[in-house]
C-alpha cells in the first residue's frame, strides 16, 4: 500500500517520532534506515514532496503492523521448533514398556 496525498497529513520523521512513547523514540537515522532499507523485508512507506521526504501516522501505523506480523510469525515458527523434539521425546518415551 502507498500513502494517499489526499487523505493522509504528511509528517517529517521528527514529528512521526513524536507518535511514539517517548522513553523508545527511534532517532531520525532510525526513520531513514526504516525507509532506506526496512527491517526484515518490512519498508516504511514515505513520499518527497518539494524535495523532503515524508511520511504518515497510517505509514508508521502500517509499518508497526507489518513488523508485530513478522515478529509473531517468528516465534510460532521458533515454538515450532523447540516443540516439535519435545513431542518426539514424547512419544518415543510412551512407547516404553510395550512388547
Amino acid at each position: 500500500m502507498s500513502i494517499d496525498l489526499a487523505n493522509e497529513r504528511l509528517l517529517t520523521f521528527d514529528e512521526a517520532a513524536e507518535l511514539l512513547p517517548p522513553a523508545r523514540r527511534p532517532s531520525h537515522a532510525t526513520w531513514w534506515r526504516w525507509w532506506r532499507h526496512g527491517v526484515q523485508n518490512v519498508r516504511l512507506e514515505t513520499a518527497v514532496v518539494g524535495g523532503r521526504r515524508y511520511t504518515t501516522r497510517a505509514a508508521v501505523e502500517r509499518f508497526a503492523a507489518s513488523m508485530t506480523e513478522h515478529r509473531e510469525r517468528q516465534v510460532q515458527l521458533l515454538q515450532a521448533t523447540v516443540a516439535a523434539p519435545q513431542l518426539i521425546a514424547t512419544a518415543d518415551t510412551s512407547k516404553v514398556g510395550e512388547v
